[in-house]
């Protein structure tokens, strides 16, 4: 799903999504132990329900920083964000990676869904700075 906005681009897709198997993949455990779903077979891909648009920074507009943002993030059964991290960095000096993940983190979701019933499902927003 794309959503655009005057200077900002926002992606949402799925990681490892496989349209073909009946069966939902196995969830995986991130580094704190907790279980998370890939989107496929039986697996549905959560729905953007209220994005946040990420603040420029004054110091990384003052220099024109522009750029991408990938966050991973575990949309949560109850559609909230959970675990969150920049998986593709554009700016860790000036904030915009910051600034990003804070409003990833405000985002809500429909939640996504294997066998009918809500679980944490991984999935990647993009975030795209344009200074304009």
């Amino acid at each position: 799903m794309l959503f655009g906005l005057p200077g900002l681009l926002l992606c949402l897709f799925a990681i490892g999504a496989q349209a073909s198997s009946p069966q939902a993949p196995a969830p995986q455990p991130d580094a704190s132990g907790t279980y998370k779903y890939t989107p496929g077979g039986s697996v549905e891909l959560p729905r953007v329900k209220k994005e946040v648009r990420p603040k420029y920074t004054a110091d990384a507009l003052k220099r024109r920083i522009e750029g991408v943002v990938w966050i991973e993030a575990v949309v949560l059964p109850d559609g909230k964000v959970g675990e969150a991290t920049v998986t593709r960095s554009l700016d860790s000096v000036y904030g915009l990676d910051r600034q990003a993940l804070i409003a990833a983190r405000k985002w809500r979701f429909s939640p996504g869904r294997a066998h009918g019933k809500p679980v944490p499902v991984l999935v990647t927003i993009e975030m795209t700075f344009t200074a304009k």
